[in-house]
């Protein structure tokens, strides 16, 4: 029997919802085709939205509809809500965020004279502060781009420095993404209701997410706020604990800018989501418990692993969880209505894709950007930060202490490093692929204490990657660096500098010379020791930041240029390329083996089950490579890379003759570069796109011993399938992974005339 839509108004909603299983879409959870998938059908009208319904469902009743070539002349017969709906995610690929923005806001050209700069750091090191430092923006009063001690952000902030008036484009997660946060909300809301964790902490997960990524109460607000026993906290007690630090209080609204709601039904919302959450939480784990028998459950560990999945994934399948997720979607979609100035492009569910401004006044270009920039808590419940993903600027900023013309440049400020485990050996994919864009890359560190995992794995990326030339090295916090032994600047500065020389070694243990030496250069000669970063200083002031900036300044201006390479050429033998690819694929195997609980391996301890979960959650649904530091495709590429590297460094003989050092070292560079590039593509699809069936599987096991399925799923049918270890047996798909790696070294070989023989 063909799958029918059916009709959802949940209390608090303004409009109708449809939901249907779609029979064209796999559904991660089974393998098979009939993703469950809701929309909004943007009418009130109930008359108005049985008819869409009722078209919706002719559509699902006869299979010719089914495909994307038959979106055309559906379109001639069904309302265009109705085709939309439909279509979407049939025909239509994701939105690229960034091609968007290119679109609205052009990046300028190379070949125009910009210079492209990557800033990297870890969470707090200051590297939002050192953007402005380098845009000239005032800290008090401007305060863009927003700074915090914690994560500020996830959208990524590209800011044109030119002239002209000020533009901006920024675009927004889609409403799909956005859904599936939310449903990771409402299940840690329902775990700690599980728990019987106090309300305000079942209030709390509802509006933040798990990894602290997306805070939705930017958004929404904080909600209403009760003690333990459910009751509205007296005068005094809000005092006291928002002094104390013991509970989020939301204060008197300010920031005007943002405007304000007629009527702001989130709090009532908010307390109806966690009242229903607790409700759902208490009906199925009272029904789990009792059918999981604790009496003969051994272990509470066990039991309490398989209550949480059991309570996951019944309430996946829950319509009622589903029409909490639309009731807030719908809080936060009204917050799209409070932005007047500017251009708000929306889809046909009303969710915002696109926002564009453009003024001369500076004062006014700052003040409409904090609606989705800022973490000022005067705006919460008004905000839309967390539903950013990337903000584009255009705009005359300079800094305050500079004395010639600026330099044409477009600064990338990325979302801080977070935790990064001390074994971790890559970066994530889309950095890597910012790495090789830029002119130059900016790290960030703090120098008041040694490199931490986060920015070690940055530096062992650029090493293996090619890239050394382009890296700048800016510690901050050099202020409180201190000591009887370090009297003067040049004394802390050697100081820290040779803080990283424990690094630099395992580097040239790991990768070669090739790797440590450029490394060694660019620490010497291309740090930068600022303090006070947070002051605004200006042209004739005379501090060492200042001209630490300066001297940075010019330094990132000549940054990106490759030297001429010589005539000759290194040559390679294909068959070490064997080797080096059997060590790759063995460590990453080794590695992951460790990860998913299956074998043990140096100091890798056994992941989470929900967080393996969610990873291939991700992978089945294409959300996303990676989650939080489980990045499978990234550790492929840089396992693969690490060893390639060694073997670059080491050809059989050279075409015309041995070259210089530094003709060798400028080769070998572009070479590994090339490399890279190549190799990240190569690791994407063999680990996405030809095992996402694979994936989908891994992800729709359930119950009891689904963790073990779940992860022998991941090991023997996708990373043995992605990356197969050689063999001297063959076995085709080993071959063609031999083929592919040999085929990237290949085409990266062929860009710079190297023989492979």
């Amino acid at each position: 029997m063909a799958a029918r839509a059916s009709l959802n108004r949940n209390q608090g909603r303004v409009g109708w919802t449809v939901q249907f299983r779609h029979p064209a879409l796999i559904d991660p959870r089974t393998g098979r085709p009939g993703r469950r998938v809701r929309f909004g059908l943007g009418t009130r009208d109930d008359r108005q939205a049985q008819n869409l319904v009722a078209q919706l469902n002719d559509l699902l009743a006869e299979e010719r509809w089914w495909t994307p070539a038959a979106r055309a002349a559906a379109s001639a017969q069904f309302d265009s809500r109705v085709v939309e709906i439909f279509y979407a995610g049939v025909d239509t690929p994701p939105l690229n965020a960034r091609a968007i923005r290119d679109d609205l806001l052009p990046l300028p050209l190379r070949e125009e004279g910009w210079k492209r700069i990557l800033l990297l750091g870890t969470t707090g090191a200051g590297k939002t502060t050192v953007v402005r430092q380098l845009i000239g923006t005032d800290p008090d009063e401007e305060r863009f781009p927003t700074t915090a001690t914690g994560r500020t952000t996830i959208a990524d902030t590209e800011i044109i420095l030119g002239d002209g008036n000020f533009e901006a484009a920024v675009t927004f997660f889609q409403i799909d993404e956005v859904r599936e946060y939310i449903i990771d909300c409402l299940l840690k809301a329902a775990l700690a209701a599980h728990r019987e964790e106090d309300r305000l902490e079942v209030q709390h997960a509802v509006l933040r997410h798990p990894d602290e990524r997306f805070r939705f109460n930017y958004v929404l607000g904080d909600g209403m706020q009760h003690d333990r026993d459910g009751q509205p906290p007296s005068a005094n007690d809000l005092f006291d604990q928002s002094i104390l630090g013991l509970r989020t209080v939301t204060p008197t609204q300010g920031m005007p800018e943002l405007g304000q709601l007629a009527d702001d039904e989130a709090p009532a919302v908010i307390s109806s989501v966690v009242d229903r959450v607790s409700e759902l939480a208490a009906e199925h784990g009272a029904r789990l418990t009792k059918e999981l028998d604790p009496e003969r459950t051994e272990d509470p560990r066990v039991l309490e692993e398989l209550l949480e999945q059991g309570l996951e994934e019944v309430l996946r399948d829950d319509d009622s969880l589903h029409g909490l997720v639309d009731a807030l979607l719908d809080q936060m979609t009204a917050r799209f209505d409070l932005v007047k100035a500017g251009e708000l492009r929306r889809n046909r569910q009303g969710w915002a894709e696109s926002w564009t401004f453009e003024t001369s006044d500076r004062t006014d270009f700052i003040r409409q950007l904090r609606r989705f920039t800022s973490n000022s808590k005067l705006g919460f419940g008004r905000l839309l930060t967390p539903l950013v993903n990337g903000v584009r600027v255009g705009a005359p900023f300079s800094p305050t202490w500079h004395i010639d013309a600026f330099p044409p440049l477009v600064l990338f400020d990325t979302e801080g490093l977070g935790h990064t485990p001390d074994s971790s050996s890559s970066i994530p994919t889309r950095l890597t692929r910012l790495v090789d864009e830029a002119d130059a890359v900016v790290l960030v560190d703090n120098a008041e204490q040694p490199m931490q995992a986060a920015p070690t794995a940055v530096l062992r990326a650029i090493a293996r990657s090619g890239h050394a030339a382009k890296l700048h090295l800016v510690f901050t916090h050099f202020d409180g660096v201190s000591g009887d032994n370090l009297p003067s600047d040049s004394d802390r500065a050697r100081h820290v500098v040779q803080s990283c020389e424990g690094i630099l070694r395992r580097i040239g243990e790991e990768f070669g010379p090739f790797a440590e030496h450029p490394l060694r250069e660019r620490v010497k000669t291309a740090s930068y020791f600022l303090a006070d970063t947070q002051k605004l200083y200006k042209v004739d002031d005379s501090a060492l930041v200042v001209q630490q900036l300066r001297r940075l300044l010019r330094n990132l201006e000549e940054s990106g240029e490759r030297p001429t390479l010589a005539d000759t050429r290194p040559v390679y033998d294909k068959a070490n390329l064997v080797v080096a690819i059997r060590d790759a694929v063995e460590t990453f195997n080794s590695r992951w083996a460790a990860v998913l609980g299956r074998a043990t391996w140096k100091d890798i301890q056994k992941e989470h089950w929900g967080r393996v979960k969610a990873l291939s959650r991700r992978l089945a649904f294409r959300m996303d490579d990676e989650y939080l530091h489980l990045s499978p495709v990234a550790d492929l590429q840089a396992d693969m890379q690490g060893e390639l590297v060694k073997l670059v460094q080491n050809p059989v003989r050279w075409t015309h003759g041995e070259p210089s050092e530094a003709e060798k070292q400028a080769v070998l560079e572009d070479f590994v570069a090339r490399l890279n590039r190549q190799l990240l593509e190569l690791c994407r699809r063999r680990m996405t796109d030809d095992c996402l069936r694979e994936w989908q599987d891994a992800y729709s096991k359930n119950g009891k011993g689904s963790t073990s399925e779940r992860a022998r799923i991941i090991a023997n049918d996708i990373y043995a399938k992605a990356a197969p270890i050689p063999r001297a047996i063959p076995s085709q798909n080993g071959n063609i992974f031999l083929h592919d790696v040999i085929g990237a070294v290949k085409n990266a070989a062929i860009e710079l005339d190297i023989p492979l023989q």
